[in-house]
């Protein structure tokens, strides 16, 4: 009963604990850091997957079985991924990024691929 009683103490305490940790994680992005990811999205830089399919952005590829996306689409989710990789915690941080480096408000097609890449959702 003793040990039932310490148990029903502690849960919320390591749960509290687990939850602020994980908000400590979701820190915006340093100024620095959003530069280097802006030079490195430029061309030839780590970050550019658009230049090697100029002219191709709208052929189909496979993923795998079953699943269909365009070489811009795939693009677009290995920069979200990449982003994320990076250090980059929040959504919106690379959305903001890439927004930067289009010069322009990003459209839902866009920002669900970049999305889909921060988060990892078709490995």
């Amino acid at each position: 009963m003793k040990k039932l009683l310490l148990c029903a103490l502690l849960l919320p305490l390591m749960t509290f604990s687990q939850i602020k940790d994980s908000l400590d994680k979701k820190k915006p992005i340093s100024v620095e850091l959003r530069k280097q990811l802006l030079a490195e999205t430029k061309k030839g830089g780590k970050l550019d997957f658009f230049t090697p399919i100029k002219g191709k952005e709208y052929e189909g590829v496979q993923i795998k079985p079953g699943l269909i996306s365009t070489n811009l689409g795939i693009a677009l989710y290995k920069w979200g991924r990449a982003i994320a990789d990076s250090g980059v915690n929040i959504v919106d941080d690379a959305i903001s990024i890439f927004t930067e480096f289009k010069g322009r408000p990003l459209n839902p097609i866009e920002t669900g691929y970049i999305s889909k890449g921060f988060f990892k959702e078709l490995d």
